[in-house]
């Protein structure tokens, strides 16, 4: 262990562990591929779950009280549930939301939020590997939650939720991410490459939980904030992935040893930043950390018609 440490990069580290692995998870873990992230974090961090998942996380699905649509949505545990949840909201802060303008409005915003990553249901439907849709959900550091716990059974100030499926029909999905939201009481980050979610969102007349960007724009010697067209975000181009990655790379670098979730810490591991349709996981939690930053950061100014990008430094600077 000390000659390891000892090596001066994590190449040579990654080499070391290839040559003499501490564990099995290591010798079978590939030091071949590349990977955009701290290797040697996130291999700490699935060392972990060799002999099965340590954090307390129940499994099962959010339904509606009583099957009354649009009552209030509670988590039945189930064994085959579609969800892994790491954090429940006491019954008294779930479904938090408010009526403006006659729009249902959550509450919990500056608490936590989601991201999905939806999928196309006539593409690779029949293939033996096709996408999966992808739900997270962040929840911020709450001190009367995690104050008395020791680190590694902290919970908040990182991923609570978890959701990698393919229903059998685009609705069942879609209700799946809404009821996720109502319950919690945010906004959702949606990638609308794939529009289906963020229609449904609207048309169940919740459009008030879908996270619009938004900017400042200059109208005379006003600055006058807006909002968007259209909410979520495009997944093509680097203009997403770029602070998608950065984001990522924060996340493994302060976070990523509280991570609960081994399917998000594989494909953090093995993201292929030139094709990520494969990665489902990483691409939703990717939209719930770019949602994130969204509701904290400074609206962007609009001139002209243009909006500035946000850089990937500004991305990373959570």
């Amino acid at each position: 262990e000390y000659e390891r440490k000892a090596k001066r990069t994590e190449e040579d580290r990654n080499d070391h562990r290839r040559k003499y692995p501490f564990s099995i998870k290591e010798a079978f873990t590939s030091a071949y591929k590349s990977c955009h992230f701290s290797l040697e974090k996130i291999n700490a961090q699935e060392e972990r779950f060799i002999y099965g998942n340590p954090y307390k996380l129940v499994q099962g699905n959010f339904v509606w009280e009583n099957s009354i649509r649009d009552s209030k949505v509670i988590f039945q545990p189930q064994e085959n549930g579609k969800f892994l949840v790491s954090y429940l909201l006491p019954q008294e802060q779930s479904n938090a939301q408010d009526l403006l303008n006659g729009k249902r409005i959550p509450t919990n915003v500056m608490k936590g939020g989601a991201g999905c990553d939806p999928y196309k249901f006539s593409t690779h439907a029949q293939s033996s590997d096709p996408s999966l849709g992808a739900g997270y959900i962040w929840w911020h550091y709450d001190e009367s939650i995690d104050g008395q716990l020791p680190d590694d059974e902290q919970v908040t100030d990182n991923f609570i939720v978890e959701y990698i499926n393919r229903p059998k029909s685009r609705e069942i999905f879609n209700e799946d991410m809404l009821m996720m939201c109502v319950y919690y009481g945010i906004k959702i980050n949606i990638e609308v490459n794939v529009e289906h979610t963020m229609n449904y969102f609207i048309d169940r007349g919740y459009e008030g939980y879908l996270l619009f960007g938004r900017f400042a724009k200059k109208e005379g010697r006003k600055l006058v904030i807006r909002e968007k067209d259209k909410a979520g975000q495009y997944s093509t181009g680097d203009k997403v992935k770029d602070p998608m990655f950065a984001h990522f790379e924060w996340y493994v670098e302060n976070k990523i040893s509280h991570c609960k979730f081994p399917r998000l810490l594989e494909q953090i591991r093995e993201v292929e930043y030139d094709d990520t349709r494969k990665y489902d996981a990483f691409m939703g939690a990717g939209y719930c950390l770019l949602g994130i930053k969204m509701i904290n950061k400074k609206p962007s100014i609009k001139k002209d018609g243009y909006s500035s990008p946000l850089s990937v430094h500004q991305a990373a600077e959570f």
